[in-house]
């Protein structure tokens, strides 16, 4: 079976468990934190990808990390995954599970690329253009990339708009390159 399929199967599970309990905000700063540590600890990473440390030593290994850290069920989910032989797929579980409560809670991400920090009047604007498109909520991740020169690009999902400086010159780059007086074969 693909990891994906795996993950997206492990995370339903337990989504849907933290959600009959009641603990689903709760379950979702457990897999933040975990994606955190796992994502910032290579060393966490290789070991829960190795076939070589058994699995109660993973096991004790996550517990002393994650005990006083995550919450009960949380806690007794990465261990059961562990115990399943599944805990090299722990950190996209924990993400698909991320993807899904959001998918649940009508959550969209909307991704802005700016050449600069935008200033909180055009935050605002691009959350109202964004929410007036998809409806819910809307969660906007921002990153600050100088090689835009000006504007933005903005992503939703496998939607791009894109009106910086750096895609128009591009855009200009590709037309002048043209040359309309020889005939092309």
């Amino acid at each position: 079976m693909a990891e994906s399929k795996v993950a997206s199967r492990y995370a339903k599970a337990f989504l849907d468990l933290v959600s009959e309990k009641g603990k689903l905000d709760e379950a979702l700063k457990d897999m933040e934190l975990l994606i955190g540590t796992v994502s910032e600890n290579r060393d966490l990473l290789l070991l829960l990808k190795s076939p070589v440390v058994h699995t109660e030593k993973k096991v004790s290994i996550l517990k002393s990390i994650f005990e006083k850290n995550l919450s009960e069920a949380s806690m007794l989910f990465v261990t059961l995954v562990t115990k399943k032989r599944r805990e090299g797929t722990l950190l996209e579980i924990a993400k698909e599970f991320i993807a899904q409560y959001k998918q649940m809670k009508n959550i969209t991400t909307a991704n802005v690329s700016s050449a600069a920090v935008l200033s909180a009047d055009a935050k605002k604007r691009i959350l109202d253009i964004v929410q007036k498109q998809v409806g819910g909520t809307v969660e906007l991740q921002e990153e600050v990339n100088p090689d835009l020169i000006g504007g933005f690009v903005l992503r939703i999902g496998d939607q791009q708009l894109d009106t910086s400086i750096l895609a128009k010159v591009n855009s200009l780059r590709q037309e002048f390159g043209k040359n309309f007086y020889v005939k092309e074969l």
